[in-house]
């Protein structure tokens, strides 16, 4: 994704109103305080997983995930490491957007923003 594309869709997120049930838009998801949107994805690799396919998606994602972090951290200044870990094996039900988060990663970045 472009930096000016990238922008666009972070400006676009911060003006966007906060719904009050969870929608799904196309690669947005939003809910009552949050959007999480797909900036990037991969098909998937559940069947016939053939590695050299594997590899040239995973290091497409990764360039682009490089990226985005740049380009946020222009914006924002540095993110902050988030473990989901903890989220993986809950006592009760895990809110959104973590519940969402969780279903992609173990790790995730924060952004804060400046002062």
């Amino acid at each position: 994704m472009a930096m000016r594309d990238l922008d666009a869709v972070v400006d676009e997120l911060l003006v966007l109103p906060f719904p009050r049930q969870e929608t799904r838009d196309g690669e947005r998801s939003s809910g009552p305080g949050y959007h999480v949107q797909a900036l990037k994805a991969s098909r998937d690799f559940w069947d016939g997983r053939d590695e050299e396919t594997f590899q040239a998606a995973e290091d497409e994602i990764d360039t682009a995930l490089q990226e985005v972090r740049a380009a946020l951290t222009e914006r924002w200044d540095a993110p902050e490491a988030v473990d989901l870990e903890p989220y993986l094996r809950p006592d009760g039900p895990v809110p959104e957007p973590i519940n969402q988060l969780c279903m992609l990663t173990t790790k995730t970045l924060l952004w804060r923003g400046r002062p």
